[in-house]
């Protein structure tokens, strides 16, 4: 029988994973991977040794200043042969097309969960389509954020802090107009462990339940197994090679305590 993984550390993983796809590699602080990691464990110890050592990684200057060029051609510049497109678009749609009706259906569950997304014209081009895998695993850790209580009696709400996640979706410079914008400038879930001021999610939480088996059980997996092994092919850093395996399991594992949820049997 499958240890379910604490709804906190859930968010404590997307989060991270949407930091890192967002803006670059990056070295957490070492307190908050270690709640990640203990989270984690209980589930899968073999999981949770890989995301440390990928994580630490990073402590090696060679190896950031590897994987902060496998970022920059890999996913942040669209470089031909190196470039993979991180949008669920263009890996369920058969035009293999940005800005499709998966987009649109990726905004509505951002919608119906009670995201204001902000206008895509405030940003200009260099704005991420609401699919972008970024964006795609803060919302999932929106989604874990807006659980009240995690199975071992914690406080999952402690954790959250979206506007650090909307932001990342356009440049730092612009004020993002979304129901977050006065909690603009704080960071994240994951280097905030044990400390004091995050605020819980303001997702609506009826609709939160009903979309967590749908958008993470459902839509996640159809997309992002096939992204992750072209996105390992491409990249030679170790961080990025670790990232991708991480985010392939981190994904399904998921998607398996979710099948309940989803009204799916394994």
């Amino acid at each position: 029988m499958m240890v379910a993984v604490a709804s906190w550390a859930w968010t404590y993983g997307y989060d991270y994973l949407a930091r890192a796809w967002l803006g670059g590699p990056f070295r957490v602080h070492e307190d908050a991977l270690d709640a990640w990691l203990e989270g984690v464990a209980q589930c899968d110890s073999d999981l949770s040794g890989d995301i440390a050592d990928t994580v630490r990684s990073l402590d090696d200057s060679v190896e950031l200043e590897s994987a902060v060029r496998d970022f920059q051609a890999c996913i942040a510049l669209p470089l031909p042969g190196l470039y993979v497109p991180p949008y669920a678009s263009f890996w369920i749609d058969p035009s293999k097309s940005l800005w499709t009706t998966v987009t649109r259906q990726v905004l509505s569950w951002y919608n119906d969960a009670g995201l204001d997304w902000p206008n895509r014209a405030a940003f200009g081009s260099a704005v991420r389509a609401p699919d972008h895998l970024g964006i795609e695993c803060a919302f999932a850790a929106e989604l874990w954020a807006g659980s009240a209580i995690s199975a071992d009696g914690r406080d999952s709400a402690t954790a959250a802090d979206p506007v650090t996640h909307v932001s990342l979706a356009g440049p730092a410079d612009v004020a993002v107009s979304t129901g977050y914008a006065d909690r603009v400038g704080t960071t994240g879930y994951a280097d905030r462990v044990g400390t004091t001021g995050p605020a819980a999610s303001t997702l609506d939480v009826t609709a939160v339940e009903i979309l967590r088996p749908v958008f993470i059980g459902g839509h996640m997996p159809a997309w992002i197994p096939l992204y992750a092994k072209e996105f390992r092919n491409r990249v030679t850093s170790t961080y990025w090679r670790g990232m991708a395996d991480i985010l392939d399991r981190w994904v399904h594992l998921n998607a398996l305590e979710l099948l309940p949820a989803a009204g799916i049997t394994s």
